[in-house]
C-alpha cells in the first residue's frame, strides 16, 4: 500500500510539473486591431491553446508593438500585412492569411475633394509605422508629409485644415464614427494579405498553427463583419 501511494505521488508529481513546464507564448497586438477586431484576439487565444501552448496576450500602440516583436520581449505578432518581412527579415509568416485583402486608399474630406484636387504638392498623413500606408506611398509616388498616432486624430487633423489626405485602410475607414464626411480622392489602391508571425523561436509553433488557423479561417473565424471601432 505504501508503494503504490509513493507511485501515486511521484505521479502526482510528475503531472503536476508537466502543467508548470506549459510552453508560453507572448503575444503582441496593436491597439488597432484590439480597438476593431477585439474578437481576432480571443480567436488566436484559443488557436495556441489548441496547440498546447500558454499565450500571454499584450496591447500596445502599432509602433510599439512591432519594436517588442523586433528586439525579442515578445513570441508573436498578432497580425501585419505581407511586405513586413521586407521591413522584419527575422520575422516568420504563418502562411495562411488572416484576411485575403486589405486595401488602402487616399481620403480627403468631402468639402474640400475639389480644392485639394488641384494641389500639386498636398499634405499627406499616415498613421505611425503603417506599412501598408507606406507601400501605397511609394507605388502612386504620394510623399507622405506627417504622421498621427492614429486615424481618428489624423482626421481631424483633416478636419482643421491642418493636413489635406490621409492614407489608410478601407476597412478602419469603414467603421470609424464620421466616416460620412471623408471620401476617396481617387480610384488608387493598394491591397495586400494580413499574416500572423512569429519569432525564430517558436518556429517549431508555425506548421500547428498554420493547420489551426486555415480551420479558423474555413468557418468564417476572421470574418470584417465583425469588425467594430471604439469610439
Amino acid at each position: 500500500m505504501c508503494k503504490i501511494r509513493t507511485l501515486l505521488l511521484l505521479l502526482s508529481l510528475f503531472l503536476s510539473g508537466k502543467t508548470l513546464s506549459k510552453e508560453k507564448v507572448n503575444i503582441v497586438f496593436s491597439e488597432t486591431v484590439s480597438d476593431t477586431a477585439s474578437f481576432y484576439i480571443k480567436e488566436m487565444v484559443q488557436i495556441y491553446k489548441s496547440i498546447g501552448v500558454e499565450p500571454i496576450v499584450s496591447v500596445y500602440p502599432e509602433a510599439r508593438a512591432s519594436y517588442l516583436f523586433e528586439i525579442g520581449k515578445v513570441d508573436a505578432l498578432g497580425a501585419k500585412i505581407g511586405p513586413y518581412e521586407k521591413v522584419n527579415p527575422d520575422a516568420i509568416k504563418v502562411d495562411v492569411p488572416i484576411l485575403d485583402s486589405i486595401p488602402f486608399k487616399i481620403y480627403v474630406l468631402k468639402s474640400d475633394r475639389e480644392k485639394i484636387l488641384k494641389l500639386k504638392e498636398p499634405f499627406i498623413l499616415s498613421t505611425v509605422n503603417c506599412i501598408g500606408c507606406e507601400e501605397f506611398s511609394k507605388i502612386f509616388k504620394s510623399p507622405i508629409s506627417a504622421y498621427s498616432t492614429n486615424i481618428q486624430s489624423g482626421l481631424k487633423m483633416l478636419e482643421k485644415g491642418r493636413a489635406d489626405l490621409i492614407i489608410t485602410s478601407t476597412i478602419f475607414m469603414d467603421k470609424i464614427p464620421g466616416k460620412e464626411k471623408f471620401v476617396p480622392l481617387n480610384e488608387w489602391r493598394y491591397i495586400p494579405k494580413v499574416y500572423h508571425f512569429i519569432s525564430s523561436r517558436k518556429l517549431h509553433l508555425k506548421e500547428k498553427l498554420t493547420v489551426e488557423i486555415l480551420k479558423a479561417k474555413k468557418r468564417g473565424a476572421f470574418d470584417l463583419k465583425k469588425l467594430q471601432y471604439k469610439k
